[in-house]
């Protein structure tokens, strides 16, 4: 779920990593597969060759990102793992100034239009202006047993 990908996808690509390896990377124990010494020691690579891509991503792009990025962010979505979310931001492009500001949908909208964000975060269905540029689920949780009408 985390990759967006099928299981049988991602099985797919560790035989294949496997294959091009010449190693077991995965061990079966009952139901759950566990990391090989081998598996250990890649994993310990693959973590090293992501970071150093990210870094040389930063890089090479730290010269071509804006400046200032506005956000308006509708106040049912400021709380939970949003503020986390923005301060890994900062620290991954600390050269980019983050102006965070919450509002109602509708005040966001408008101000969106207006020209003063680059971005919004609201919880409408269909906006009428602007791209949609990602869309998450909301889910609601009630007590186990719980009947909502």
């Amino acid at each position: 779920q985390h990759l967006y990908k099928t299981q049988s996808t991602v099985s797919q690509q560790i035989r294949k990593l496997e294959t091009e390896l010449d190693t077991n990377l995965f061990a079966t124990s009952g139901r759950r597969r566990l990391l090989t010494p081998a598996g250990e020691q890649f994993l310990g690579y693959a973590k090293r060759w992501l970071a150093l891509q990210d870094e040389a991503l930063f890089a090479l792009a730290k010269n071509s990102l804006a400046a200032e990025i506005r956000l308006g962010v509708s106040h049912s979505l400021s709380e939970g793992v949003l503020p986390e979310l923005l301060a890994q931001f900062s620290r991954a492009y600390p050269h980019v100034n983050l102006v965070v500001e919450t509002g109602y949908g509708n005040e966001l909208i408008q101000r969106y239009d207006s020209g003063d964000y680059d971005l919004i975060l609201t919880l409408e269905r269909e906006p009428l202006a602007g791209k949609v540029i990602g869309t998450a689920a909301m889910v609601w949780i009630g007590r186990a047993g719980s009947e909502w009408s």
